[in-house]
């Protein structure tokens, strides 16, 4: 049993040695995608250590590329499946031991890759089901409603496994789904404040105010606010 980076028990196995991100990870964009070849093929007993604040949220650079990591597990139908309507009976399934199966291999891919704070965990998992959910809105865009099943069936687009789909379609095409759809379009045509600092978290933007700070104070919530939702452009 090993030490984490705030003393806590983590986990066992090989001697760690601390990775810097700015070193080690090399990320090659392909097709609007980024793919974080360094941290998928890190070497064994190499992790990149990730520090939280008291919210439980990663913060410095290492957290950007945790959440890089994230997204592409969030996308991985081997890992997170499409077929599935609800993240939540995702990774609530379980094997006849009574294991979350799911998430169990979910955390597996981002403890070999990641050595972070046990408390840390269910920000990972919550992450991971936004990332999951925001996939599959994403990929709305390809399912055409005027079409029929059939013809919506064989348009998987690259990377979707043909199975899971097929289930995803059938789920849209449903009319419980295509309600929910249409009430969530409203509520984004509602939005009028959007934060202008694309994918760096409020956290990362937090610690940053407070390292700026000269006496090392967090922000008030509405100078967040108005950091993170007033453009940088002059």
């Amino acid at each position: 049993m090993s030490k984490n980076i705030n003393g806590e028990d983590q986990f066992d196995g090989v001697e760690e040695i601390e990775t810097n991100a700015t070193d080690e990870v090399e990320e090659v964009k392909r097709c609007g995608r980024t793919k974080l070849i360094n941290v998928w093929n890190i070497p064994r007993g190499h992790r990149i250590v990730v520090n939280c604040n008291e919210l439980n949220q990663p913060i410095g650079e290492e957290a950007g590329v945790l959440a890089k990591f994230l997204g592409m597990v969030a996308r991985n139908g081997s890992l997170c499946s499409l077929s599935f309507k609800d993240w939540r009976l995702l990774i609530g399934k379980k094997d006849r031991n009574n294991k979350q199966i799911n998430k169990e291999a979910i955390l597996n891919q981002v403890k070999k890759r990641f050595l972070y704070p046990a408390r840390m965990e269910t920000w990972v998992l919550q992450t991971i089901g936004e990332r999951w959910r925001q996939h599959k809105s994403n990929l709305k865009s390809i399912f055409y409603p005027h079409k029929n099943q059939d013809a919506n069936n064989s348009n998987a687009p690259d990377g979707v496994l043909a199975d899971q789909w097929v289930a995803f379609v059938n789920n849209w095409m449903t009319p419980k789904a295509q309600d929910l759809s249409e009430t969530n379009r409203i509520n984004c045509t509602r939005r009028k404040a959007v934060h202008t600092f694309g994918t760096k978290s409020f956290a990362r933007n937090r610690e940053d105010l407070r390292e700026n700070d000269p006496e090392m104070k967090y922000p008030h919530r509405a100078v967040l606010y108005i950091h993170t939702h007033t453009s940088n452009i002059r």
